[in-house]
Parts: structure tokens; C-alpha cells; sequence
């Protein structure tokens, strides 16, 4: 069988200072050589990560590596090395990329911990619209005492001209970090505010991204996940060492790249923590629209019957 996601850690090196992650703490070891990239088997959906993964001096042999692995691959980033990231698009025009942004202006630069982090990063997704990169996209993760800030993201992706992924925060042993509570009332409040423009944007993919958001609003009150996860079965996160874990969140190793065969670890986890991340979501709505679908043309006609 076909696997869906993978998320591939390619480093845990990173030039960000978030406060509420602590990889750019540690002192990694050096990563795997990246010839047991060419063991992996083939997903629909390669996201490369880290870390920050244009710290990676051979992201360009991996990417030539994983190309053969997926038809699509989206790098996840902080937008901090430009030129790399130039670079790179240039080569493979082809490629998506997610930037990190928590917060407008200030907000956004207090939370990464590096001064003019905003400015740069959206400096750079001009530059690479301007290239003709056509899948770009901006990830905002919510719970960070940025609750207030999701409305006027989502406005600034708009006039970027680019796709707006929302997550709520999940603790996992992937960054390390316990985090404080958040206002989950205000965040509430402002991803019905979300869902509602989704719905009335006229965007067929919109709409689906309001069905993932009210995932995201039961996730943060801690309600049942909408459907069983198959993190570990079709989707992995794999870490710059070749671990094969179910996915960012549950820290149960599968095995290793370097001596496994995913097809040979993977199996279904018994797992109660109703995660709702995009790299297990996205696929599994992808697989089977149907609830989704069901769900929005009930609130599209809850919005008509309201107007």
C-alpha cells in the first residue's frame, strides 16, 4: 500500500529562539548521512521539517532523494536564511513552502525571539510570489498568549496572496517543552470568527479548512477526536537520526530507518491523546471527504438560513 504523510525531520539545528520550543536549546548530534533517505517507501505527501531544515548543508541532495518518494513535498520554515531559500526554489520551482508566522509585526518576533523576524519573513514570500512559487503558505500555531491574533493573520495571508494553515498547540517530545494554559475562550471566539469567513470566502478548499478548524476548537477543549487517528499505520514522523515515530506528538519509537523498513514497523497505536494536527488531518479528509463534505453543507445552510 501507498502511505500518505511523511513529516521528515532533517535537522534539529535552528536559528530561531521560540518560547515556546526548546530545540534551539540542545546540542544535536550529527544527522543521519542521507543515504538512508533512499530507503523510505513512497507517500503522497513528503513535508521536510527540522528544526530549521536550511541549516541542512545537503537539502538539496535530499530533496533529490525524496523527490522520487512523493509527488508533492512542502518545506516547513522559518524564513530566516533567504538566500537559501532562494536558492532552493529557483532549483525546484515546484516545491511548497510553510512559513512559520505566530503574530503580526512585534507580536510574531517576541514569541520566535528574533527582532525583525516578521519583516524578513514576509520580505521573503514576496520575493518568492514574485519568483512564481506557487504553493506557499503561512502556519500560525495558536496558544502561545497569541489567541487574539488569528483574524489579522488570516488577513495577512490574504493580501500575500497565500494559504493559511491554522494549529493548535500540542506539548510533544519532539520540542520538549511543557507549556503554560491559554485563553481558550478567546481562541474560540476567533476561529468561529475564522470559520465563518472560510465559509463565505467562495473557496471550495476554504471550506474544508473550516471543518479542520472546528477540529482544532474541540482539540483545544479536549473533546473526542472526529475520527481514529492512523498515525503509525499511513502516516510517520521520522527524525534526523532515522526514528520512525507514529508522528510529532507520541514519543514511541517504531524502529529505524537505518536498520527497518517502515512497511515493517508500522502498525496501528492505541492512542487516546485526540491530536489534531494538519500532517494526520489533511490526508485522512483526503482519503475520506465524505464528513467533511456532510458537515459543510450543514453549516452553509445554517449561514443562508441566518442571512
Amino acid at each position: 500500500m501507498r502511505f500518505k504523510s511523511l513529516v521528515c525531520a532533517i535537522t534539529y539545528n535552528c536559528n530561531s529562539r521560540c518560547t515556546f520550543c526548546n530545540i534551539w536549546k540542545k546540542n544535536p548530534a550529527p544527522p543521519m548521512d542521507i543515504k538512508y533517505y533512499k530507503r523510505l517507501p513512497s507517500f503522497r505527501t513528503i513535508n521536510i521539517t527540522g528544526g530549521e531544515p536550511f541549516l541542512r548543508k545537503e537539502i538539496d541532495e535530499i530533496i533529490e532523494i525524496l523527490r522520487r518518494k512523493a509527488k508533492r513535498i512542502v518545506i516547513s520554515t522559518n524564513g530566516l536564511l533567504p538566500e537559501r531559500v532562494i536558492a532552493t526554489a529557483k532549483k525546484y520551482p515546484w516545491l511548497g513552502f510553510r512559513f512559520s508566522i505566530d503574530g503580526i509585526g512585534k507580536r510574531n518576533d517576541q514569541l520566535r525571539g528574533i527582532p525583525g523576524a516578521f519583516d524578513r519573513v514576509v520580505k521573503l514570500i514576496k520575493t518568492l510570489k514574485k519568483l512564481g512559487i506557487k504553493d506557499i503558505g503561512m502556519t500560525s500555531t495558536f496558544g502561545h498568549g497569541n489567541e487574539d491574533q488569528v483574524i489579522e493573520l488570516y488577513k495577512l495571508s490574504r493580501k500575500l496572496g497565500i494559504q493559511f494553515l491554522i494549529i493548535v498547540r500540542h506539548d510533544s517530545f519532539y520540542y520538549n517543552k511543557k507549556n503554560a494554559p491559554f485563553d481558550v475562550d478567546l481562541l474560540e471566539k476567533n476561529l468561529n470568527k475564522l470559520i465563518e469567513m472560510y465559509l463565505t470566502s467562495g473557496n471550495i478548499k476554504n471550506y474544508f479548512r473550516a471543518y479542520y478548524t472546528e477540529g482544532a476548537i474541540d482539540f483545544a477543549r479536549g473533546k473526542k477526536r472526529r475520527f481514529e487517528c492512523d498515525a503509525g499505520w499511513t502516516s510517520f514522523y521520522l527524525d534526523p537520526y532515522g526514528e520512525i515515530f507514529p508522528c510529532v506528538i507520541l514519543g514511541k519509537s517504531l524502529g529505524n530507518i537505518k536498520k527497518d523498513r517502515i512497511e515493517d514497523v508500522r502498525r496501528k497505536i492505541n492512542c487516546n491523546l485526540n491530536c489534531w494536527m494538519p500532517c494526520t488531518v489533511n490526508q485522512q479528509i483526503i482519503s475520506n471527504p465524505l464528513p467533511a463534505i456532510t458537515w459543510i453543507i450543514k453549516k452553509k445552510l445554517q449561514l443562508l438560513l441566518r442571512s
